[in-house]
């Protein structure tokens, strides 16, 4: 049929083997990373051919792989802090495997690159390094809320290229927990699956939230002195 692939399955992943390379990426050793990328990119390639989430985009040879490069890219920014994620949301999912994870962080960024494909698209030519700082500064101002707002106030911020800019200036500046709380915030705002990816499964809920208020105010600190200038 038209507009269909024949979806090959492939085993899952060894799991014993994928924490083994995370912990030797995280630890530093020469080679551990490009075993890593090794073993998670045939799978990483079969989730997105196989995602709902790439729409129109899915039978697109170009764009899944654009999405896969995607997605390793996201595991090795910032030394790694995805993966730094990993043992601490196997902890609070006993039930789930690295497998789960792997599909939930690709779904993530599937949905992010199919977002930036469909949506408005790249600025137009002429803005300067100096126009593009000040309107990601006015990006921040509007998408944060501010001191006498809590995170119950969640702007509607749907373009998922702000949301990239945001995070990007975001990552500088706040904790690998932090960082993943406020991702959580901005896309979703559902403070139970913010705690529960943190790590903690008893108060998911009241853990996600104080993460989002601490990220918040890092965050105001930081960006007040680029706003006022």
């Amino acid at each position: 049929m038209l507009g269909y692939r024949r979806e090959v399955t492939r085993p899952p992943i060894d799991q014993t083997a994928m924490r083994a390379r995370v912990e030797g990426v995280l630890a530093g050793h020469d080679g551990a990373w490009p075993t890593l990328v090794e073993l998670l990119s045939p799978h990483i390639e079969e989730i997105v051919r196989s995602s709902r989430a790439m729409g129109p985009l899915r039978d697109s040879d170009d764009h899944w792989r654009n999405v896969a490069t995607d997605v390793l890219t996201k595991l090795a920014r910032n030394d790694h802090r995805a993966l730094a994620l990993l043992e601490h949301w196997l902890a609070a999912n006993p039930d789930k495997t690295c497998s789960d994870w792997l599909r939930i962080v690709v779904t993530n960024v599937t949905r992010d690159y199919v977002g930036s494909q469909l949506g408005s698209g790249a600025p137009g030519p002429g803005m300067d390094e100096a126009s593009a700082k000040k309107r990601l500064f006015h990006t921040l101002a509007s998408a944060l809320p501010d001191g006498d707002q809590g995170p119950s106030h969640r702007p509607p911020v749907t373009d998922q290229q702000t949301v990239r800019q945001v995070l990007d200036y975001a990552a500088a500046h706040l904790t690998p927990e932090q960082l993943a709380a406020l991702e959580g915030w901005l896309r979703h705002g559902d403070f139970v699956r913010i705690g529960e990816e943190a790590g903690d499964a008893r108060d998911a809920g009241r853990a996600g939230e104080r993460l989002v208020r601490a990220a918040l105010a890092r965050l105001r600190r930081r960006f007040a002195p680029d706003s006022d200038g």
